[in-house]
């Protein structure tokens, strides 16, 4: 038998009341109130316990929450009995974390914007016009511009697939509840925005980007690997060398990572594995990079996911790809982003004449409408001077992975490295995360200290601008921030 909510107690600090909080019908919690003064803590947390039993029966701060916000739940009645639709996406959540990877956004979508308004009421007893009222509340918000469009239809795929599944999942899953599905036949949020435009990189712009000293070694290899192999970040960060067939010129994506639990998991973004063609460019950096390692661990580690994007960007500027279109957003386009490498490879393999059917098997997707954008892309491009897809690798490129990647990889793949960022250390570079931060920033925020034992063992140079060359020593503390500060208008070392 469940036990009974009895609210969130928080002790009192000294000089202050017990404070409490209620759980509310759509899964969120209320206000912080302060409960009577003069009581000791178990009387009260026996009087929480009776206004969270009132709570569950009447719904009254509930249904105030509601009006106060403007959600047209305030008209509905909760559930008098049965499962509520709160209770079932718990169920729904739980089941489908095991084999979806965007589970996070399922469970934002649903406590911010469907259970405020549909998750007091009996799924049994959900009708298409409550899911009206649902798509209504959508509407509302896009209007206040409260969110996006797009997130409204992402919200709504999200309502649709929870009572799709109530109404069609098999029975062996124990999710099936309902004989129809409410929402079939209800038009989801008004799509009035344009989709806009995305980016890609023309076969000229990544030579320049490949070929460029101004760039870090890693950010030419990750960006290679992305564009040729047509990955997502996921699978590139959970790419391990038993999986590169080099002798017969494949590589084999079974495996993602999972950002929400830090780890590697089997499985890729659709559920299935998939074998994705090396074109011959790539193999000679592939071969080089595996000489190196020895064939073990990580291909290539990636930077940190919340400075890829940016990342990316800067360098791009400092090789002197400096298209607009690639910098700046509008309102029908957005600047480049790390996930449009893989759109790049996808839209060469089109120019380049391939079949929609292997675009498709490549890009691992389910749905032909993502593959028919790029083939509508292509047919375009085709008549311009769009250049030669999948350049060769400058020999340059091919020399500097030889001498280096051992000692960047035995760097990059410390445990503190790993995933932060650090694949920007060359010999003797310093971090391009930690470049433009102030000294008072770095030397005191706790999570950026982890950079202090790397600034003392790095044992190579950094150059002050492009005439100034001498080396300098790093290996002292006092030395490291010295040469750490005077380095952050100064060039990247030579690659």
């Amino acid at each position: 038998m469940p036990r009974s909510r009895a609210g969130t107690f928080e002790a009192a600090r000294p000089g202050q009341r017990h404070r409490g909080r209620l759980r509310l019908a759509d899964g969120t919690k209320s206000e912080r109130f302060d409960l009577p003064a003069g009581m000791s803590e178990k009387p009260a947390r026996a009087y929480l316990a009776g206004l969270q039993a009132e709570e569950d029966r009447t719904h009254t701060v509930f249904t105030a929450k509601m009006e106060r916000v403007g959600g047209d739940a305030a008209q509905a009645q909760p559930a008098r009995g049965g499962e509520t639709v709160y209770e079932y996406a718990k169920r729904w959540l739980k089941a489908r974390e095991s084999r979806i990877s965007s589970i996070r956004d399922n469970k934002s979508h649903l406590n911010e914007h469907v259970l405020p308004v549909l998750g007091p009421l009996a799924i049994r007893a959900v009708t298409a016009k409550d899911v009206e009222t649902f798509v209504a509340s959508m509407d509302k918000k896009v209007t206040a511009d409260e969110i996006t469009a797009k997130t409204a239809r992402n919200i709504w795929g999200t309502c649709s697939k929870m009572f799709d599944d109530a109404t069609h999942a098999k029975p062996a899953e124990g999710l099936r509840c309902l004989d129809k599905d409410p929402t079939d036949g209800v038009r989801g949020p008004d799509d009035n925005d344009p989709d806009k435009l995305l980016q890609f990189l023309y076969p000229s712009e990544l030579s320049s980007f490949l070929e460029s000293v101004d760039v870090p070694l890693a950010w030419k290899v990750n960006v290679a690997i992305a564009v040729y192999l047509c990955l997502r970040d996921g699978e590139q960060r959970a790419l391990k060398w038993p999986a590169v067939d080099l002798e017969h010129g494949v590589v084999t994506i079974s495996e993602t990572y999972d950002r929400r639990a830090g780890e590697d998991r089997e499985g890729t973004k659709s559920g299935a594995a998939r074998v994705v063609p090396i074109p011959e460019p790539l193999r000679p950096l592939l071969k080089v990079m595996r000489e190196a390692t020895g064939g073990k661990g990580l291909v290539c580690p990636l930077p940190s996911e919340r400075t890829m994007a940016r990342g990316l960007r800067r360098w791009l500027t400092n090789a002197g790809v400096d298209r607009p279109a690639l910098h700046a957003t509008t309102s029908v386009s957005k600047q480049i982003r790390w996930h449009d490498l893989r759109a790049t490879g996808l839209t060469w393999l089109a120019v380049e004449g391939a079949s929609p059917t292997m675009i498709r098997d490549v890009a691992g997707h389910t749905q032909t409408s993502m593959t028919d954008r790029y083939m509508r892309s292509a047919a375009v491009l085709r008549g311009g001077r769009f250049g030669q897809p999948f350049p060769p690798m400058p020999g340059g490129l091919l020399e500097r992975v030889a001498q280096v990647w051992p000692s960047l990889e035995r760097i990059a793949c410390t445990s503190a490295g790993l995933r932060a960022g650090w694949t920007g250390l060359e010999r003797g570079q310093i971090p391009y995360l930690f470049r433009p931060l102030t000294s008072i920033w770095l030397f005191r925020a706790p999570r950026l200290r982890r950079c202090r034992p790397y600034l003392r063992w790095c044992p190579g140079r950094i150059t002050r601008s492009a005439s100034q060359s001498k080396p300098r020593s790093t290996r002292d503390s006092s030395n490291a921030r010295r040469s750490f500060w005077s380095c952050s208008g100064g060039r990247v070392d030579p690659c």
